[in-house]
């Protein structure tokens, strides 16, 4: 608005305004994308993986369920698995039961993240005295 400053008795004020149109951020895709190895897959094999089973093929014994993992031992664990998309040592367990006996903070990370396959190997068998 242009007023001759002869029209204008008195005081003048000034009021000036910037308007800028800021980028939008760029969305975190990956926080929020969940961890989740499809069937048709091959999950990447760690250090002494004899064979990949479904999670839910795992049975947990009942001292194992009664315990409680370090929570922060096992967040790196999550993020390790975030980082990499597969567990860094595979879980063991017993070849005929599929019982697990070591493990069990890689087998929670696998069910928080909702990982289907899990790297595993067999518990070595007891050579035989005779």
């Amino acid at each position: 608005m242009d007023v001759p400053v002869e029209d204008c008795p008195g005081e003048i004020g000034l009021i000036c305004f910037q308007v800028s149109v800021l980028p939008e951020k760029p969305e975190k895709k990956e926080a929020t994308k969940p961890i989740k190895i499809q069937a048709a897959e091959k999950p990447k094999a760690s250090t002494g993986t004899e064979d990949f089973i479904a999670r839910k093929e795992i049975v947990v014994p009942e001292a194992f369920l009664n315990s409680h993992p370090n929570p922060e031992k096992t967040q790196q664990v999550v993020n390790y698995v975030k980082r990499t998309g597969h567990l860094d040592e595979p879980l063991t367990i017993n070849r005929e039961t599929n019982m697990l006996s070591d493990g069990y903070r890689r087998y929670i990370v696998a069910q928080q993240l909702d990982l289907d396959i899990v790297p595993v190997a067999y518990e070595k068998e007891a050579p035989v005295k005779g």
